[in-house]
């Protein structure tokens, strides 16, 4: 492949597709820089093309598929997290839009949904203070396209056996996403929830056709403690937790301070030795300090609900 052929597309990347990624004004001009350093550089041009052809192949193909990140793509490129991966998740991006488009999804949902990459970027400049993606390998399984925004949330085709063990990978299910969109609100959660089992089954009708397909939805967050949740009784949250049967709980202080306070969060670390530096200010982050400081814990929790009947 030569240099020209590697810079094509990356030069080539139009302004309104950047917009429908959800790269809005503020992050346009480090966008079209990193598109512009990667193109300029042979290795990393060449390896974009790559991850690029590699996404565009797996379209379609949810489930058993390893990631084609490498600890070197992750790490970046030019100074910036995720650079690499970054480029080529761009320049795939169409791919996906119109496998999305051919499976008859509307045109707002998938703007919806692959407006997250713009999400993700401002993620990590929030968490990091630099431009860059540090969610790389989230995206790549967005772009495999079993996966909608349909209003506050996500939703992704997977499988799972709610818990139970035994054999098999269980039945065709709805993973639960939650989008750093605002509030969490049972107006709007109720929305969501009642939308996605006939969306599923009208735009993945093969899938649907297994028995008990898309019935469940399941959701792994530490936004299901309803331990920590309790302690805001009324609170949107609080609502929220009580929706899901739970059926594992494990302590991940990690990911109470990376989601909820936009903090890196290391496996070194221990919560006592950084509390004092996290904001006090909202009711969640009061909560969550109030509860490291009595000596308790976040946890990330998996639970599931019925979407039918």
């Amino acid at each position: 492949m030569t240099r020209e052929s590697v810079a094509e597309p990356l030069a080539g990347v139009p302004d309104e597709l950047l917009e429908r990624l959800g790269v809005g004004a503020d992050l346009l001009a480090p966008t079209r820089h990193l598109l512009d350093a990667v193109a300029a550089d042979p290795a990393a041009g060449a390896r974009t093309a790559e991850l690029a052809a590699g996404f565009r192949s797996r379209i379609g193909h949810f489930f058993g598929q390893e990631t084609l990140l490498s600890e070197t793509d992750l790490a970046g490129f030019g100074g910036v997290e995720g650079a690499v991966p970054l480029a080529a998740l761009i320049v795939a991006g169409p791919a996906v839009e119109a496998f999305w488009g051919g499976l008859g999804y509307p045109d707002d949902i998938i703007a919806d949904t692959l407006s997250d990459l713009g999400r993700q970027v401002r993620k990590t400049v929030a968490v990091t203070g630099r431009f860059g993606l540090g969610q790389a390998s989230w995206l790549e399984m967005i772009w495999r396209g079993g996966f909608a925004q349909l209003g506050r949330l996500q939703f992704e085709i997977t499988c799972s056996d709610l818990g139970r063990g035994g054999e098999g990978a269980g039945s065709l299910v709805l993973s639960t996403h939650i989008a750093p969109i605002g509030s969490l609100s049972p107006d709007a959660v109720a929305a969501s929830l009642g939308r996605a089992h006939g969306f599923f089954v009208e735009h993945f009708a093969e899938l649907a056709a297994e028995p008990g397909a898309f019935e469940v939805a399941v959701c792994s967050s530490w936004l299901l403690d309803t331990e920590l949740m309790g302690r805001m009784p009324g609170s949107n949250v609080d609502s929220f937790a009580r929706l899901w049967t739970v059926w594992d709980r494990k302590i991940s202080d990690g990911s109470g301070v990376f989601f909820g306070f936009d903090r890196p969060y290391s496996d070194g670390e221990r919560v006592a030795e950084i509390i004092d530096e996290l904001p006090y200010d909202t009711r969640l982050h009061r909560t969550m300090i109030d509860q490291w400081r009595a000596g308790g814990h976040v946890h990330n929790c998996w639970g599931w609900l019925s979407l039918v009947g």
